[in-house]
């Protein structure tokens, strides 16, 4: 019975260090580092990731292309 309360207690413990991305924190700083020289209104990219909109909708082509080393 002991072991199943520190199972329980490790899970809880990994739960909450679980961190789901917020985009002002975590993930517009990424973009405006590395993206949005050229992924904005004006640039040579063939679409803006300035706001969270435009990330989110292009969100499966952001993943694909870091996953395959295309960008950055």
């Amino acid at each position: 019975m002991k072991l199943i309360y520190i199972v329980i207690g490790l899970l809880l413990t990994v739960q909450a260090n679980c961190h789901t991305p917020v985009w002002t924190k975590d993930i517009a700083p990424i973009l405006f580092k590395h993206c949005t020289s050229c992924h904005n209104d004006n640039g040579l990219a063939p679409f803006s990731l300035v706001t969270y909109e435009d990330a989110y909708v292009n969100r499966y082509s952001i993943e694909y292309s870091v996953k395959n080393l295309r960008m950055p």
